[in-house]
């Protein structure tokens, strides 16, 4: 395994931070090689089949491509959960988590509906259905990949979400989405076409542009969606949940106000940005 070690340093060396490749080598040798972290510190002295070598040189390639270590590996975590991931879905991220934690907090012990639209990976639906377990989750999205990974990750947490397939920019998408919802969450796409050039070449190149940008001159185009069919799919006192771009934070909650929504609240993340959005029917 020292050898194995040494051949990842030296391949990632001037690619990525010294610590990031110390990252990247527990995860590949945890993964690939079934060696977990504690083994990799005491015993070195592992030997690792040529099998797994190819597989390690390969992930390097990858990962020198600029490939999320994710997609390398097939998954990530969230929620203290194992969650499948593909090309065909984002990436979860942290903030996501922290929307997660303030659903669950403010929605403990109520047999309640939720709408998650976009679904991707499904980490948000699974993890509803999974943190609130008297509540009902359903959950949309137009990509029929991501609904094949999101269906995985269902199955292999044992959550029980319905998936939709529908675009909701469609007009005839309200026929197939269900009513009298307690809540309706969403991180829709929200990156705007401009910031791209500030943009990492893994997140850039290889995660799925259709979950991530919007034109720039229309770039609240899936929360106004989402805020008039919360008019008509949410309960009254029903209540939205959102991920926001952080830049266009004030211009959200103003749309929200003046479509009707009570209680409008901008809600920081752990980095001090107005990352979320809650506002009621």
């Amino acid at each position: 395994m020292t050898q194995s070690i040494q051949y990842i340093e030296e391949q990632l060396q001037g690619f990525y931070p010294p610590e990031e490749i110390k990252s990247f080598s527990r995860i590949l040798f945890e993964n690939i090689c079934n060696i977990p972290p504690y083994q990799q510190v005491f015993h070195k002295d592992i030997e690792i089949s040529e099998s797994q070598k190819q597989k390690l040189q390969e992930a390097i390639t990858r990962l020198k491509n600029h490939e999320p270590i994710q997609y390398i590996i097939g998954s990530t975590y969230f929620f203290n959960r194992d969650f499948f991931v593909e090309p065909g879905v984002l990436i979860p991220r942290p903030e996501t988590e922290e929307l997660m934690e303030i659903i669950v907090r403010e929605n403990q012990n109520k047999p309640i509906r939720i709408l998650d639209i976009g679904t991707g990976s499904g980490c948000i639906p699974v993890t509803l259905s999974l943190e609130l377990p008297q509540s009902s989750v359903y959950s949309a999205d137009i990509s029929e990949d991501a609904l094949c990974i999101a269906q995985k990750n269902i199955a292999n947490n044992n959550a029980k979400v319905s998936l939709i397939h529908c675009d909701i920019l469609d007009n005839t998408a309200i026929n197939r989405l269900p009513q009298q919802l307690d809540i309706i969450v969403s991180n829709p796409p929200y990156v705007m076409e401009s910031e791209k050039a500030g943009m990492e070449n893994n997140v850039l190149v290889h995660e799925p542009h259709l979950a991530l940008f919007v034109p720039d001159e229309d770039p609240l185009l899936f929360y106004n969606r989402i805020a008039d069919l919360g008019h008509i799919l949410l309960k009254e006192g029903g209540k939205i949940y959102f991920e926001l771009n952080a830049l266009l934070a004030q211009e959200s909650a103003e749309m929200m106000i003046s479509k009707g929504y009570k209680q409008v609240e901008l809600i920081k993340d752990i980095f001090g940005k107005f990352r979320f959005l809650t506002a009621t029917r």
